[in-house]
């Protein structure tokens, strides 16, 4: 007798997988959104400071090193290197003019300015003069030639310049995200053209009343 082999159940077929989609593509960094990323980090940094902030500067010197070349500063428009890089002997005495022939760059190297047209002279007002005059009579005591020189005498520095700065904002209040470099977009920003004091930041600044004709104290 023939014995029929029974057939084994054959095994449930599992459905194929559907195929994985393909991963999702990595964005790249762009070199270029760095780049930008940094340029607006610079940009914050150099804005100008609001006429409240610039007040408190005046109202309670803190008597810093350097306090008084922040001051001068942000009534001049100076860039910070040209504001270390003046002599005593850039200043004339008799008609108040200052003469601008040099700048200190972060790298404590003493170049002639920035561009063709750093090397200038300009009138200053008898309100700056004062910060001058008393700058220079401390520079005296130092035997320093330098007009904001350093506490050692030496040409001043301006990552020196920069931690005062940094602590005049937080003595005062002001926004710390800011550069010795604010000062100079202050300047431009309040005043009615380059190289004049505008009424109102005189008068804030110096306590003048509002009757006052502030260009006649010029």
């Amino acid at each position: 007798m023939i014995i029929k082999k029974k057939k084994k159940n054959a095994p449930a077929q599992t459905p194929a997988a559907a195929p994985a989609a393909p991963a999702a593509p990595v964005k790249a960094e762009k070199p270029t959104e760095k780049v930008k990323a940094d340029r607006v980090d610079e940009n914050v940094n150099k804005k100008h400071r609001p006429l409240d902030e610039v007040e408190k500067l005046f109202k309670n010197p803190q008597g810093i090193p350097y306090e008084r070349a922040l001051q001068f500063e942000v009534l001049t428009g100076l860039r910070p290197g040209e504001v270390i890089g003046l002599r005593i002997e850039d200043f004339d005495t008799v008609t108040g003019i200052l003469h601008i022939r040099r700048s200190i760059t972060d790298r404590n190297k003493i170049t002639e300015g920035k561009n063709k047209n750093a090397r200038r002279d300009i009138y200053l007002p008898s309100i700056v003069r004062q910060i001058v005059e008393e700058q220079i009579e401390e520079s005296r005591r130092l035997n320093s030639d330098w007009l904001f020189c350093h506490p050692s005498g030496m040409h001043g520095i301006q990552s020196s310049l920069n931690k005062a700065w940094k602590r005049l904002t937080e003595l005062h209040g002001i926004n710390p995200n800011t550069t010795p470099y604010s000062l100079r977009h202050t300047f431009y920003t309040h005043t009615e053209a380059a190289g004049v004091i505008s009424d109102r930041m005189v008068k804030m600044i110096f306590g003048h009343s509002e009757k006052t004709d502030s260009h006649a104290l010029y």
